[in-house]
């Protein structure tokens, strides 16, 4: 018997709060925020950095330089560095 869209709504509703709730309390692994990435990118969430303070603010703390940023099109890509 196939599940029914209400229940894969409510599925789906219940994995996006859980992932949150990991995320608040700060109680979370490089695999799961794997996880709520690839969540994400399944979903077609993305953004453009260059309009997106929380990204912009990420970008300003990594660890490369201006020079190798500059290879980078900021707003031409979304969070996964796909066009």
């Amino acid at each position: 018997m196939k599940a029914t869209e209400d229940i894969l709504g409510m599925l789906h509703g219940q994995l996006a709060q859980a992932m949150v709730e990991k995320l608040k309390s700060g109680e979370f692994t490089s695999g799961d925020m794997n996880a709520i990435r690839q969540f994400l990118k399944d979903n077609s969430i993305s953004c453009d950095p260059a309009m997106n303070e929380d990204m912009q603010d990420i970008i300003a703390h990594l660890p490369v330089s201006g020079d190798e940023l500059d290879g980078m099109v900021l707003g031409e890509q979304d969070m996964y560095g796909t066009q």
